[in-house]
């Protein structure tokens, strides 16, 4: 008898060939069965391996990080992810049209003397642009 005829015998992939080709053909693949569930559970379908290096010891390992995919036709964890992030940064403000202007510091007299001691140590040469800087503070 011809061991590839024999029912019994596993086939070379290791696939069950008792089972009727029709049968096993609507049976879903080991992809896309962890594609549900991984999208299912919220993680990447799309890891990214990066090559992060200790700069105290020298060694390096590899880590997968999330591709950061912002179209859920792509990566619909990472997608979900991005636009919770958006919404997140609108309710914040981050979307505004113009950015706030911070307020000017303003300088403490200690800085002051130190501007003006180190004016009067270098002999001069910034003399100038020290006198410039206070005066644009209105000291």
């Amino acid at each position: 008898m011809n061991p590839s005829s024999n029912p019994t015998t596993p086939a070379p992939d290791g696939a069950d060939r008792r089972t009727p080709r029709v049968v096993r053909a609507g049976m879903p693949d080991g992809r896309s069965v962890l594609a549900a569930a991984a999208t299912e559970y919220g993680v990447c379908l799309r890891l990214v391996a990066l090559r992060v290096t200790d700069t105290v010891t020298g060694t390096s390992r590899v880590v997968d990080v999330p591709c950061g995919a912002t179209r859920a036709q792509v990566c619909p964890p990472c997608a979900e992810r991005a636009r919770t992030l958006r919404a997140a940064q609108c309710r914040e403000g981050w979307h505004l049209a113009a950015e706030p202007e911070p307020s000017r510091p303003v300088p403490t007299p200690r800085q002051t003397e130190l501007a003006v001691d180190r004016s009067s140590a270098d002999g001069g040469h910034l003399g100038a642009s020290a006198a410039a800087l206070l005066q644009v503070a209105g000291l």
